[in-house]
């Protein structure tokens, strides 16, 4: 995935540190000594894959409440999240979802801290960040004010006994800072902080003025501390910004942009704004993101899973097959969306989004070594030819074998090697059945009516 889109038969990579120093056909490397050599016969050697969209906490949420009559999942996640979740909770969570993202050979992910982020209090931020930095990708947190109304009332858990408090958007925007100031003094290797408010653009119920302030905090914020300003918008917003708010720019990405017009479309373009495209979220589902469209008139668009509840995975390689099935079927042409430009959104497209394009998202000296190796030596990938086509139209996320991220081996023949898998799971388990029971949530787990032998909920 560099400037030229080299693919390279029979090569080989050498790294140094937490960098690649070299790349080239393994004859180049003949007179070199390596101090570990990792054998990639049968191996198609990638950028790592960089996931531009998910959603902390529902890793321990997933399909919970999927489509119970009269109620929304998102409503009963987010009373989990704000009143029901611990610090543990989101320090499990986060080491759940990195090992599922590690497994899926994504060496970068961003994650909103719930659905509308939980800022009433650094620690469960403080504690996500430690979860990730276990499992050893790059993990990014977005963290910022929430959609109104305020104030949100939240509740802290020492184990049976709760606290029960409101935060207002002071309090959130405090919690942000608090986030990103104690991110920037101290060491967290390979995670950063987004300001990531829940929504650019229209707020129904607040006045102009209030989301004007919100939205000009949220950007005061991203410039103090050099921050990319990740959030969610859709059809109306972008108008709705660019007439009223001083936010869009370089160094914002916005998720789903599902629904915008062909005016929305030229505003991204001119304002230099990413998009993150997540073929399988519920958004799309209402309404399309014209990717060819924002494409072709110059946006960078990236790929995100939004992961990872109600109803999918952090598996990249399934959003890059949906990412091509949904234009390719709405315009009735198999022309649209070619498999490499696919495959370009999912690495130096969703690097360039996050601000990291000028060192990871692709195989080249300079940049850190983030490589996912991929089994090819299987039915369904032969016979061998034609890599991208393979990667983008046939491989899946079970099929990486082996993930490095800036030079440390994470991954080798599908064992994890950072943390106990197994403890994880457990963990994980733990900590999903405590959180159901204190929000009395059970019943959400159940089948909903008109599950077995319906075509409509």
């Amino acid at each position: 995935m560099n400037p030229d889109r080299d693919i390279i038969e029979h090569g080989a990579i050498a790294v140094e540190g937490d960098r690649i120093v070299a790349v080239g056909p393994v004859s180049q490397f003949e007179s070199s000594v390596a101090k570990r050599v990792i054998d990639g016969t049968g191996m198609c050697i990638i950028p790592g894959l960089v996931d531009s969209h998910g959603h902390s906490g529902h890793g321990l949420t997933k399909t919970i409440a999927e489509n119970t009559p009269g109620v929304a999942w998102l409503s009963v996640v987010e009373n989990i999240y704000l009143r029901y979740s611990t610090e543990e909770f989101w320090h499990v969570e986060a080491q759940l979802s990195a090992l599922e993202r590690l497994k899926f050979g994504v060496t970068c992910g961003y994650s909103m801290l719930g659905n509308n982020p939980r800022a009433d209090d650094p620690v469960y931020a403080m504690r996500h960040l430690e979860g990730a930095m276990k499992v050893g990708i790059r993990d990014i947190l977005g963290i910022g004010p929430a959609v109104p109304p305020w104030p949100k009332v939240h509740a802290r858990w020492k184990g049976d006994t709760v606290e029960r408090y409101e935060s207002d958007l002071d309090d959130a925007l405090k919690t942000t800072e608090k986030v990103l100031n104690a991110h920037a003094k101290g060491n967290y290797g390979k995670t950063l902080v987004h300001v990531s408010p829940a929504r650019v653009g229209k707020m129904p119920g607040l006045p102009l003025d209030q989301v004007v302030r919100q939205t000009d905090e949220v950007v005061r914020l991203a410039q103090e501390y050099g921050s990319v300003i990740n959030s969610h918008a859709s059809g109306g917003d972008i108008v709705f910004s660019h007439e009223h708010l001083n936010v869009l720019g370089p160094n914002v990405v916005l998720a789903h942009c599902n629904g915008i017009s062909p005016e929305e479309v030229r505003i991204l373009a001119d304002t230099g704004t990413h998009v993150s495209h997540s073929p399988s979220a519920r958004a799309f589902a209402r309404a399309r993101c014209p990717v060819p469209e924002l494409i072709a008139a110059g946006v960078n668009v990236a790929l995100g899973t939004d992961g990872t509840g109600p109803d999918r995975n952090y598996d990249m390689f399934k959003d890059m097959r949906a990412a091509f099935v949904v234009q390719r079927t709405h315009f009735h042409d198999t022309s649209y969306m070619p498999p490499g430009k696919v495959f370009e959104m999912a690495t130096i497209d969703a690097a360039r989004s996050l601000g990291l394009g000028d060192v990871i998202g692709s195989i080249e000296p300079g940049k850190y070594a983030d490589l996912t190796l991929v089994n090819i030596e299987q039915p369904h990938l032969y016979p061998w030819t034609m890599p991208v086509h393979r990667m983008v139209y046939e491989a899946a996320g079970q099929d990486v074998d082996t993930v490095i991220v800036g030079g440390e081996v994470l991954m080798e023949g599908r064992k994890v090697l950072t943390v106990d898998e197994r403890s994880v799971l457990r963990a994980a388990q733990r900590e999903f059945e405590l959180a159901l029971s204190r929000s009395e949530a059970e019943k959400y787990t159940e089948i909903p009516p008109k599950f077995w032998g319906k075509v409509y909920y």
